[in-house]
């Protein structure tokens, strides 16, 4: 029982530190994961084989085995299994998996710690802009698109269960809204900021779609964030510049071929990307050397050449993972994030957690267009940890429902 209030607590902490302090939410992953381990040998359970996690563990070994496969195939100058490391959290996920199910966490309660985590990023934001005088990116001690994609999915889980809350709890979501809104704008990453667009829209279909739903309570939420990412996008000339900017960036590419810009060097990283994959479409390049890859079908300018050197991502989830692992690669992110989601929709008037899943899989699949995420040590916790505790429940209700 000590145990289980340990891990208890250590699933209600990870979003409160998540992007508060380094590196206290690797910690607790990582303590997740030990617990695991001690678990699957004082009971003898294989994650394998327990039916609440053995979907989750062999999509989640299979793409690090996967992964592993294009290193060991590779013949890249600087092909290393070290760079695995970056993704060990996949290895261990099982693990974790088998922690996570013995955590009693409520949707109630997980929703809460959520809340306060998504008030914190956002004080952490405003108290930056406050110390720079407005000037700058805003995200604490984290890369700005890590705050900023963390940020986005702090959010929809803080508001994913508005329908069943009680006045007071909506109006501490309400309060989320508006702070973690305002620390996607001020971190300035563009991609989280139209993935926060999309996802605002998806949020509306999906609360439609689940039962006992207040729509006034949907409506009202949307407005709220709409409200405070206008006041913020036209508030903040150094962001409204940002995301103005891209089309002109976009052009001057095309016509000039012009990577010095943001959107520019991404659209570089496409097209050699994409030339870097057709030439080794089936097990890619290794690991991390899809850099290296583009670099060779990229602009020969030397200042775009040095930008490419020793890149490991490409900006894009499923580019990257295509070149670095060819078509392999990518049906494995695929099967990651398709058959949990289409075990989500299926699940989705009928299951709680379910909502929350699909906001999980549709966020990661929306800001990986722009982003990489795996990879990323916190992108890639947040990602094993919440996506083994909602897995685990709506499988476990479908086992015991069967």
């Amino acid at each position: 029982m000590a145990l289980d209030r340990v891990i208890y607590w250590l699933v209600l902490v990870f979003p409160v530190v998540l992007l508060a302090v380094k590196p206290v939410a690797i910690i607790v992953f990582a303590l997740l994961g030990m617990i695991g381990i001690y678990l699957s040998i004082r009971e003898r359970v294989n994650p394998f084989k327990l039916k609440s996690i053995k979907l989750f563990s062999y999509l989640t070994v299979g793409y690090f085995i996967v992964m592993a496969f294009s290193v060991l195939m590779s013949s890249e100058p600087m092909n290393s299994w070290i760079h695995l490391s970056r993704i060990s959290h996949f290895l261990v996920a099982p693990f974790v998996a088998l922690a996570m199910i013995q955590a009693k966490v409520s949707i109630d309660v997980l929703t809460r710690s959520f809340k306060v985590g998504i008030i914190i990023v956002g004080v952490i934001s405003m108290v930056g802009f406050v110390l720079a005088s407005g000037g700058g990116r805003f995200s604490g001690m984290y890369n700005p698109n890590t705050f900023g994609d963390l940020a986005v999915m702090m959010l929809f889980f803080s508001i994913s269960n508005i329908a069943k809350e009680k006045t007071q709890a909506y109006i501490f979501s309400l309060v989320a809204v508006i702070f973690g809104v305002s620390a996607v704008v001020l971190s300035a990453s563009r991609g989280s900021i139209l993935s926060l667009v999309v996802l605002l829209i998806l949020y509306i279909l999906l609360m439609y779609k689940s039962s006992h739903t207040q729509h006034r309570r949907v409506w009202i939420t949307v407005l709220v964030a709409t409200v405070v990412l206008g006041v913020n996008i036209f508030g903040l000339s150094g962001t409204a510049n940002r995301l103005f900017s891209i089309k002109t960036e976009v052009n001057k590419w095309e016509h000039t071929g012009d990577s010095k810009s943001s959107a520019g060097a991404r659209l570089e990283m496409y097209s050699a990307g994409w030339k870097a994959f057709l030439n080794a479409p089936l097990i890619g390049y290794g690991y991390h050397n899809c850099g290296a890859a583009a670099s060779r079908y990229a602009n020969q300018d030397p200042s775009v050449q040095k930008d490419f050197e020793g890149r490991w991502h490409l900006h894009n989830e499923f580019l990257t993972t295509t070149v670095n692992a060819g078509l392999l690669g990518l049906v494995s992110l695929l099967a990651l994030y398709l058959i949990p989601l289409f075990i989500f929709v299926k699940k989705l008037t009928s299951n709680p957690y379910s909502r929350m899943g699909v906001i999980l899989i549709s966020g990661y699949i929306l800001l990986g267009v722009t982003h990489t995420l795996f990879g990323y040590e916190y992108e890639t916790a947040f990602f094993v940890v919440m996506l083994a505790w909602i897995l685990s429940r709506v499988k476990s209700e479908g086992d015991a429902s069967a």
